[in-house]
């Protein structure tokens, strides 16, 4: 399915994922929890990824990126019945922070 949004030519395909694919998604880092010594974030609300983080510094600056914007690579491992897709997030990318410090 495409939909074009602008007569420049822009489109956006409609994308059914695949097990063991990897891809790169725009989102909003929801949530960030430590179960069993593993990171776990969500994207967009539906997307639950382990992640890899070498050190404290690292945990502190996802807790500090929170509802922040960023492209997450996320292989799938898992796709439930109710659409929530389960993974491995090995790279992720935030663009400048949007918090405003005072």
């Amino acid at each position: 399915m495409k939909k074009s949004f602008f007569s420049t030519g822009f489109n956006l395909k409609e994308v059914n994922p695949e097990i063991g694919k990897t891809y790169p998604v725009f989102g909003i880092l929801n949530d960030l929890r430590i179960v069993d010594g593993q990171v776990r974030i969500l994207i967009n609300s539906n997307i639950e990824a382990e992640v890899y983080l070498g050190d404290k510094d690292q945990l502190k600056i996802m807790y500090s990126r929170i509802f922040d914007t960023g492209i997450f690579f996320i292989e799938v491992k898992e796709i439930t019945p109710d659409g929530l897709i389960k993974g491995f997030c090995s790279t992720i990318i935030f663009g400048k922070s949007q918090a405003i410090e005072c």
